[in-house]
């Protein structure tokens, strides 16, 4: 478990999380432990979608993937365990209100279930990628990469005390940015981008945003999602400037790997 958890990484949706306490008003420590449980829970992820009957992959973070150094029966409990251990995470922050507690929990388990990871991993693995259009593989990556993104995003509302008529915003500011994300990650893929500490070339039988509509137009894609998910902020004032500009860096990077990617999408093309 600590082998993956403790890994370098991004730590985006945690971040995404006590932001968005912080800047609706709330205080930010309150919003740590949940955002570790997001963390938890993507980790899990990661674990499983490494396994050799899932997309079986070697590298993860800059390091060996877990089954590769404990074992897929190992592996698979670890991230069981993560998952399990999110929940008491929350559970257990007695910082927290009961009533709380619960609505943070049932928001986490939503995310990850039949309508959220679970079903998106599931299409994703199972798809007939040569008949998949853009709108189903837009609804595999709202379930899969985007569901996450958006409970992390309506956990950290909710530690703030954001009214249900604000949430609406702050969801969809979290799917906007987690579909960038997904879209930038599938470039990154196809580009073979290996400083990103993880294999590269994995969905070279898949369909991906890249392979649907080339690596050019994919990052132009993911600059108008990043544009969607601020233009969600708009009604929610100047003190969330701050998520805007997390959604600016992944623009301005994805404008910085153009170049730097152009052969490798020359060559994707052909």
């Amino acid at each position: 478990m600590r082998h993956s958890l403790l890994a370098p990484g991004k730590r985006i949706r945690p971040m995404v999380t006590i932001m968005v306490t912080a800047h609706m008003g709330g205080r930010e420590e309150l919003a740590l432990d949940p955002a570790c449980a997001v963390e938890m829970v993507h980790t899990a992820s990661l674990i499983l979608d490494d396994l050799p009957l899932m997309d079986n992959a070697t590298l993860r973070r800059g390091r060996p993937a877990n089954h590769r150094i404990y074992g897929e029966d190992t592996a698979m409990l670890a991230a069981v365990a993560l998952l399990n251990g999110a929940y008491a995470v929350i559970a257990e922050a007695r910082h927290l209100s009961a009533a709380l507690r619960a609505e943070l929990i049932s928001v986490l388990a939503n995310a990850i279930g039949s309508d959220g990871i679970v079903a998106g991993q599931e299409s994703d693995l199972h798809a007939d990628h040569s008949l998949t259009d853009f709108n189903s593989l837009l609804q595999r990556h709202a379930q899969k990469t985007a569901a996450l993104f958006v409970a992390a995003a309506d956990i950290g509302a909710r530690i703030a005390g954001t009214a249900d008529d604000r949430l609406h915003a702050v969801r969809e500011f979290a799917h906007n940015l987690g579909l960038a994300f997904q879209i930038r990650d599938d470039v990154i893929d196809i580009a073979g981008d290996h400083g990103m500490g993880k294999d590269t070339g994995q969905d070279a039988n898949k369909t991906t945003f890249a392979s649907l509509v080339g690596g050019e137009r994919a990052l132009a894609l993911a600059g108008r999602y990043a544009d969607q998910a601020n233009f969600a902020l708009r009604d929610l004032g100047p003190a969330l400037a701050p998520l805007a500009e997390l959604t600016r860096t992944l623009v301005e990077s994805d404008q910085n790997e153009r170049t730097r990617f152009e052969p490798e999408f020359a060559r994707a093309a052909s």
